[in-house]
């Protein structure tokens, strides 16, 4: 019989699943909004635009916001087995994301709390 997911876990995984679909989102937006723009500020000031080079700083920045994002499909893989060390690194990743004001400030805020101070969730993960 499996482990019962305390709320605490699930609301974690939620956000994250948030966390996940927006930095795709932004991801998508950047490489379709900055490369028009670079093309269109190349040609403003008489120099033609490196399409290679534009192509290349369009897959990093595609990769920077996706790495974060493929990090926490793996993390809430974890919480689901509610393995230890998920816990560590969802108060690792919440503790850097709590850079994220006003909005990652409040939900990464609320994963703290039911990862330090839920006893439900410390208990599912054998603290």
């Amino acid at each position: 019989m499996s482990k019962k997911i305390p709320f605490g876990v699930q609301l974690a995984r939620v956000i994250n699943m948030i966390t996940i679909a927006f930095n795709v989102v932004i991801a998508l937006l950047l490489v379709a909004i900055a490369i028009p723009n670079f093309i269109r500020a190349a040609e403003n000031a008489g120099k033609t635009s490196n399409p290679i080079l534009l192509t290349v700083f369009a897959v990093i920045m595609f990769i920077a916001f996706c790495i974060p994002a493929i990090l926490l499909i793996i993390l809430n893989r974890a919480l689901l087995r509610l393995k230890a060390i998920a816990r560590v690194w969802q108060i690792v990743i919440s503790c850097i994301f709590l850079f994220g004001f006003p909005v990652g400030t409040i939900l990464n805020g609320i994963i703290l709390y039911f990862m330090f101070f839920d006893k439900k969730t410390k208990a599912a993960f054998g603290s």
